[in-house]
């Protein structure tokens, strides 16, 4: 038999407690290299779709600018047709000077 002494029974539960935790090592590390595994594809994918919101904002950004250039001179033009408006009411106003009715 193996066993002879009280010594022989001590070297074999160390060598069994150090096979028992290079196991819980070895499984604890798979665990760790699989959530870190997942991590690193979840960032990528939050990546992704911040690059892709990152676009969609700049392109809305790029026809609003575009609009609003097209919008100032929109403006201008509006402005003057006001302006050309308000200088013949006045005009006209300022020809008629009748008392207006009442209602």
């Amino acid at each position: 038999m193996f066993i002879q002494n009280s010594t022989d029974i001590l070297n074999l539960a160390i060598a069994f407690s150090i096979v028992l935790v290079a196991f819980f090592l070895s499984w604890l590390l798979y665990h760790l290299i699989a959530i870190l595994g997942d991590a690193r594809a979840m960032v990528h994918d939050v990546r992704e779709k911040m690059e892709a919101i990152e676009k969609s904002i700049q392109s809305i950004r790029g026809r609003l600018e575009s609009s609003l250039s097209g919008f100032t001179v929109l403006l201008a033009g509006l402005k003057q047709v006001i302006g050309y408006v308000l200088e013949k009411r006045g005009a006209r106003e300022g020809k008629e000077e009748k008392p207006r009715k009442k209602r």
